[in-house]
């Protein structure tokens, strides 16, 4: 049986199949605990940071860049100005502020499997 033990004592059990190398903890500033395992670190570090991003609710409403239908343009722009922003640039980078804020408060936790 694989297990991830983290400083905080918390063990998460891995019941797939894959061959895991690393356990993944993220808690989150209202102090849920979010956990997983990954077939690497590296991989491990980029899930855990993907998974604080995607608990902060910050999410991008209007993904894509580079050619993009001038409606979508004008929505997204829309919704910026709708939020109290001159325009999408500033929504998205403010977004992307609160975002980095997020992730630096949250405890993220990689650790080798064991077993």
């Amino acid at each position: 049986m694989k297990t991830s033990t983290f400083t905080d004592g918390t063990v998460d059990i891995y019941k797939g199949r894959r061959d895991v190398k690393a356990g993944w903890q993220v808690i989150l500033p209202c102090g849920k605990i979010v956990q997983g395992h990954s077939l690497n670190a590296k991989l491990a570090e980029k899930t855990a940071r993907s998974s604080a991003h995607h608990h902060s609710g910050l999410t991008n409403p209007y993904p894509g860049t580079g050619a993009l239908p001038i409606g979508y343009i004008q929505a997204r722009n829309q919704l910026a100005i709708h939020q109290g922003y001159k325009n999408w640039l500033a929504y998205d980078a403010d977004r992307k502020a609160k975002v980095a804020a997020h992730l630096l408060s949250c405890q993220i936790e990689i650790v080798q499997v064991e077993g």
